[in-house]
Order: C-alpha cells, then structure tokens, then sequence
C-alpha cells in the first residue's frame, strides 16, 4: 500500500515504529534510553536527534490537560522530548482521550496556547472547553 502523501514518520515509540512496519511508510526511529513502563526513548541521544530535524506537523500524546497547568506527563524526559518536538514544528496536535481533560501530572511541557489542535473521543468541560477557545486551540472530535 502506497500513501496517499509523501510524510516521514520520526518516532521515539517502539510500539508506533513497529506498528509501521511493512507499511512502506519511511520510518526514523530517534535512539535514547528505552524507558520499559512506556518502551519510548528519552534522553540526550534522543534529544539530540531531535535538535537537527524540523517537523510540519507532530502529534504528541499527554496524560493530562488544565486551564492552571496546560499539557503534562508523569514522566520529566518525557515531557522534555515532547518539549523539544513541539519547538521544532510548524503545526502541534495532542491526542488524549477525554479522561485527559482535568487531570494534572507532574510535569507540564506545554501551555494551552503552545498547542494547535486535540484530537480526542469526547468534550472537556465547560471551563477547560472556554479556555482552549481563548487559546485558539482546535478540538477534533474522533470516534
């Protein structure tokens, strides 16, 4: 199967790297330390890999979404190589199910405004939904 638009995926997830393969998708698995709750790779290797590329577009997952914090990780090298993705892209989409929507975790990689679109399952509450609007945040409701 050939896709429909020429896209490179860069990856620090070993799950997406290997649901991709054979998909005749090009694939740039970033290296690092394998974190094993996660199997993602962090770290200055990775962060490395990651200061010598641009992105058009990144979508990053969260564990959590609030007005006071914005996007968060229980994870700090996480949220440090969700950091440096965000800085190096022209469009930043979150994908977070809607059990994001009001949870904090401990470290914040992002304000509300830092993020263009969430893609999501269902709808924040009234005054998460107010405060992504004043941000210019987009939600794509996905079923």
């Amino acid at each position: 199967m050939q896709p429909d638009r020429q896209i490179t995926v860069v990856t620090n997830a070993l799950n997406i790297a290997a649901e991709l393969q054979n998909k005749r998708i090009p694939t740039i698995v970033i290296g690092g330390m394998m974190l094993d709750s996660t199997a993602t790779l962090v770290g200055p290797v990775a962060a490395a890999a990651l200061a010598k590329m641009a992105f058009n577009r990144v979508f990053i997952g969260t564990t959590g979404i609030t007005v006071k914090h914005g996007y968060s990780n229980s994870n700090m090298h996480e949220a440090e190589i969700k950091q440096l993705a965000i800085a190096k892209a022209t469009e930043v989409n979150v994908v977070a199910d809607h059990t994001k929507f009001g949870r904090q975790d401990l470290f914040s990689f992002a304000p509300l405004h830092g993020i263009h679109r969430i893609v999501t399952d269902g709808s924040p509450g009234e005054e998460l939904r107010a405060a992504l609007e004043e941000a210019s945040v987009d939600i794509l409701l996905s079923s």
